[in-house]
């Protein structure tokens, strides 16, 4: 097993475990899987491909390396250098550069691969080592992360709430428009008079509070504690002044005491994917409304931006254009979600978070 090239495997791992690593604030456990299993199944497509041309398994594995550490350098080499030109050459170091570099790399090591009769133990336990030390980092820090993180206290339902019965049980609806600014603000930075929607919101019956402001300037504090009732000092005081772990808060839109206490007396909750950003959906909701169609998440499109197919599309992120479009599609079907679940017959809590009118401006 000694002279197995491991370094194959570390890498797979390594790339994707990498990047969530450096976003662990931002990207649920969950969103991890599928891009590590699709990538892991395709190095091992390329490894035993190669296994059969070359005969041998360092060989495959060297040139299945290379090819993982090709493909997911990219996007970082077009952070440090685009568009930045050799000395005296004056070639510029672009996504062309790259390319054909690459290419002429691809090309060399597999003409030394198939003219060498060698064993190639030594290197490949050297890349086995080195490897070992990249994979390393990143999980030590996932498990560093893991050590620090603290749970947020756990909703518990009153038992005594588990028998009683409301008389009757309204649809209770949470409207998040995000970033929507009260009417005085509004007049003053945009010189925009909004009363008459406020207006037309008492006479239905609404209760408008004219100088309200959130608890917290962040989604990620304003909604939890909204959701559980409660201010977020004893959790800041337990996290620390220079925290920044973010996974309690996100533990408590998940698991939360509003929906806890309403399913205390039957009720169902209802959530989708409105809010772009994906570790502020309330997933855990009984029915979970995903926008249909094609849609990477944030982290695998932020993934595909490490890849050589960034290359292909010159100074864009992969899928940026694609991105906004299905945003708009999602704030849309999300409105919509909210009239189909009104008309249901049986009691509901929705939690309808909206990325609107907080940017980006899709509309």
């Amino acid at each position: 097993m000694k002279r197995f090239p491991w370094h194959s495997v570390f890498l797979t791992l390594y790339f994707v475990l990498f990047l969530f690593a450096e976003n662990i604030k931002y990207v649920k456990t969950a969103d991890v899987w599928n891009p590590l299993l699709y990538i892991a199944l395709s190095a091992l497509a390329v490894f035993f491909l190669h296994r059969l041309l070359f005969k041998q398994s360092i060989k495959a594995g060297i040139i299945t390396s290379l090819l993982l550490l090709l493909f997911f350098s990219y996007g970082h080499y077009y952070e440090l250098f685009y568009p930045q030109r050799i000395p005296l050459l004056g070639v510029r170091l672009d996504h062309n550069f790259y390319k054909w570099s690459s290419l002429l790399l691809l090309m060399l090591v597999y003409w030394r691969l198939f003219k060498s009769t060698q064993e190639l133990n030594k290197l490949n336990a050297l890349l086995n080592f080195m490897a070992l030390l990249l994979l390393a980092m990143p999980v030590y820090k996932l498990i560093e992360h893991k050590w620090t993180a603290q749970d947020a206290a756990e909703a518990q339902p009153i038992e005594s709430q588990q028998q009683l019965e409301l008389a009757q049980k309204p649809t209770v609806y949470y409207l998040i428009m995000d970033a929507y600014g009260r009417n005085d603000i509004l007049k003053e930075l945009y010189h925009y008079d909004n009363s008459e929607f406020t207006l037309w919101l008492e006479e239905k019956g609404f209760y408008v509070a004219k100088q309200s402001f959130a608890n917290y300037n962040k989604t990620v504090q304003s909604i939890p504690s909204a959701l559980n009732m409660n201010y977020l000092d004893s959790m800041a005081a337990d996290l620390g002044k220079e925290s920044k772990n973010q996974t309690p808060l996100l533990q408590m839109i998940d698991k939360n005491k509003t929906v806890d206490h309403l399913k205390a007396y039957g009720y169902t909750s209802f959530s989708f994917d409105a809010p772009i950003l994906d570790y502020l959906f309330m997933d855990s909701a009984d029915l979970f409304y995903h926008t249909p169609g094609a849609y990477i998440n944030l982290f695998e499109n932020e993934l595909l931006n490490t890849t050589i197919i960034r290359a292909f599309k010159r100074k864009e992120a992969v899928s940026n254009p694609d991105q906004w479009e299905h945003h708009r599609k999602k704030i849309l079907s999300g409105f919509d979600k909210i009239v189909a679940v009104s008309k249901r017959d049986e009691a509901f809590y929705v939690h309808a978070h909206i990325l609107a009118p907080h940017q980006p401006f899709v509309f």
